[in-house]
């Protein structure tokens, strides 16, 4: 891939993501604990609901595109079709919902969710289409046009409804003018719908959604035991450290994103796949160890006051997404191999682990327990994918020291940033951050060369 299409995917998914990174520590400035609780967990929710009510045929029609360009106009057609299909049941159920029970919050759970889930479809549309410049102008528009509204209109008497108004406009102009960029206008027509290509395209897709929702469906299940054992406002200490570390969720997106793509792709060597894993493995790495490394004043500097404890935290979180990741590069394999329903019975068996420890540590550990169990749950997940596969196991044998290695490193800054005072905190951040530029050197330097 060109340095410059990675400079578009980087910016479509920087842009589509910033929103879901930036909002919550945003809003806590504005809402108390309980609001900022209660907004992070229909934001959760929505990224969960959107896999499920999709069915993963917008990632379906990114692979069948990659595959059958010539039979574009009847794939794009058929998924943009069936996805209508199933957007308009969704509403269906929600004004239904909304009417007999007239629960409010559904109406902005409704809104942010059509309009992640007409952008996140079109995104993947569009990288199967490989229009990277109509990929990025979308992921960059709806993130730019998200947050200028809400910091131009946000005020103490803005409400969570005011919030998912200018969340749903944005994403709205966003898809227009990228409609307008692109081709998917012109190669959509109700007449290509096919009943095979739809069947073919669930085929794929269906086995897909627990490893597209295995992140957010073990964080959203630990939301619900925080929410139901310890109350709203600890999940809203829980959300805006989480919301951190989604941070390296989209950061890890872009990576697989590549790291997909690389894999999938025939022609690329084994001693080259070696390599770009190997090096997505250290940057990630460098990434959570330094993120552990500013948690203090990360939280003091960027959240509400009284949202300062959510810096212990940050450390737990980062390295439990860390093995979800690990576990998400794993399981590219089985999509290589199309074994998608082992890759369903792998995040399911990792998901129970999860949330059956979760609703037991959380009675000992509070929200280290809710943590703790969601670790253990992708460590499961991660050692069920790799067992399985030899094309695995020498890939992952490269990087076995340094993951011991990084993971006593995180523990020993985690520990700093606990017990230590100011200086320490700050002298400790300064090495990090001069380690991890001289262990990245190679890539660094090479980045800058290419």
């Amino acid at each position: 891939m060109k340095k410059k299409e990675k400079i578009y995917y980087l910016a479509g998914l920087i842009g589509s993501k910033t929103p879901f990174f930036l909002l919550i520590p945003i809003l806590s400035f504005y809402f108390n604990k309980s609001q900022v609780g209660k907004i992070d967990l229909i934001l959760v929710t929505v990224t969960l609901f959107i896999p499920l009510i999709s069915l993963q045929l917008g990632e379906a029609s990114f692979r069948f595109l990659k595959q059958f360009l010539n039979s574009k106009t009847k794939i794009i057609s058929t998924t943009i079709i069936g996805l209508t299909a199933n957007a308009l049941f969704f509403s269906s159920l929600v004004v239904i919902f909304f009417l007999m029970f007239g629960f409010k919050e559904i109406i902005l759970f409704a809104v942010i969710f059509m309009s992640s889930f007409i952008v996140n479809n079109l995104l993947l549309i569009y990288r199967g289409l490989n229009e990277i410049k109509s990929y990025a102008l979308l992921g960059f528009l709806s993130g730019s046009f998200t947050l200028i509204l809400i910091f131009f209109f946000i005020n103490q008497r803005t409400t969570l409804q005011d919030v998912s108004v200018l969340f749903g406009i944005s994403h709205f102009l966003a898809v227009i003018i990228s409609l307008f960029k692109s081709s998917i206008l012109k190669d959509f027509s109700f007449s290509k719908f096919n009943k095979k290509i739809m069947y073919s395209l669930l085929i794929y897709s269906l086995p897909l959604i627990p490893n597209s929702i295995s992140w957010w469906f073990i964080d959203l299940g630990n939301r619900y035991v925080i929410r139901l054992t310890l109350g709203e406002e600890y999940l809203g200490v829980f959300a805006v450290a989480a919301r951190y570390i989604v941070m390296i969720a989209f950061i890890n997106s872009f990576f697989l994103l590549l790291w997909q793509d690389n894999y999938l792709d025939d022609r690329i060597s084994k001693l080259e796949l070696k390599s770009n894993f190997h090096d997505f493995f250290k940057i990630q790495l460098s990434i959570v160890i330094f993120l552990i490394s500013i948690s203090y004043y990360l939280i003091k500097f960027g959240a509400g006051a009284e949202f300062i404890d959510s810096y212990k935290l940050v450390g737990p979180i980062a390295l439990s997404l860390f093995f979800s990741s690990l576990s998400a590069y794993a399981g590219v394999e089985y999509l290589k191999t199309k074994k998608t329903k082992k890759l369903f019975f792998s995040t399911l068996k990792g998901g129970f682990v999860n949330i059956l420890l979760a609703l037991v540590l959380v009675n000992f550990l509070g929200l280290y327990g809710i943590v703790l169990s969601s670790m253990i749950g992708f460590i499961f997940t991660f050692y069920l994918r790799v067992k399985d596969s030899q094309n695995l196991k020498s890939l992952f044998k490269v990087i076995e020291r340094k993951l011991y290695v990084g993971i006593l490193v995180m523990s020993l800054i985690y520990l700093i940033q606990i017990l230590g005072s100011v200086p320490v905190i700050i002298t400790t951040c300064v090495i990090v951050l001069i380690g991890l530029i001289y262990w990245n050197k190679k890539i660094i330097l090479d980045t800058i060369v290419k």
